[in-house]
């Protein structure tokens, strides 16, 4: 199975400039050449909308995806905190897995589970971590759980101690029912990382707007470069790596 894992896009309503970035050219580029992988699934782990959830910015990533990606090529959209659950969930036909404190669900293949959680209020709720804890007591293959927000901290001081999810250890704990070890996936950070916890592998993925300092204790712009990842799972072995490309 391969997934194409674009985050923190950032769409603009009316596909201007956004800070001077083009950003739906960034993803156009990004994603046309992520699609030479043949991916089975795109996954956009949160932030797709610029600075809030609107429906006008949905409903044209919605129809540009449709014009872009073969039929057969699988989506799955989360919501991070610059988006809007609902109106995901409405352009996107996922209003069964629409719940009150969020847009989460998941999918099982012959041998991973996908897992997609929602952190667009900078916390998982207790019913959030109750679905994720019962899919856990059960899980029959390796958990691949893409969320917005990283799980944990990440040693990236700036993002680590301003906009970091604020319920890691509730998180944790729900987790620890995995019988087999989880890989995350998430964004936010607007930078590259990966790093090993107790609890699982943690993937951090650069935007396709822009990189923040991963050093810096103050906000600082590192980079204009942007990126997605790629992430390969045979059953047995998970390859995952990621792919820049220069403005």
């Amino acid at each position: 199975m391969k997934i194409l894992q674009f985050t923190d896009i950032h769409l603009t309503a009316d596909k201007s400039k956004a800070y001077e970035v083009d950003v739906w050219n960034n993803l156009d580029r990004a994603l046309k050449l992520g699609l030479e992988w043949h991916p089975d699934l795109l996954v956009f782990s949160g932030d797709i909308a610029f600075k809030e959830g609107d429906p006008a910015i949905y409903r044209k990533f919605s129809r540009y995806l449709h014009d872009t990606i073969p039929e057969e090529t699988r989506v799955a959209v989360l919501s991070g905190n610059h988006d809007d659950p609902a109106l995901l969930a409405s352009e996107f036909g996922l209003e069964k897995a629409l719940r009150p404190d969020g847009l989460y669900y998941d999918s099982e293949t012959d041998n991973a589970h996908l897992i997609f959680l929602d952190s667009t209020r900078k916390k998982l709720e207790k019913e959030q971590l109750d679905f994720l804890e019962e899919i856990c007591k059960d899980i029959r293959h390796k958990p691949l759980i893409f969320i917005h927000h990283p799980p944990f901290f990440a040693g990236i001081p700036y993002m680590d101690e301003n906009h970091a999810i604020e319920n890691p250890g509730d998180l944790a704990r729900a987790v620890s029912a995995c019988s087999v070890r989880p890989a995350f996936f998430s964004g936010h950070y607007h930078t590259e990382k990966s790093y090993l916890t107790i609890e699982g592998d943690v993937f951090l993925t650069p935007s396709t707007f822009y990189q923040i300092d991963p050093v810096s204790r103050r906000f600082k712009l590192a980079s204009y470069q942007f990126g997605f990842r790629l992430i390969e799972w045979d059953g047995k072995t998970l390859f995952t790596s990621v792919h820049m490309i220069n403005p």
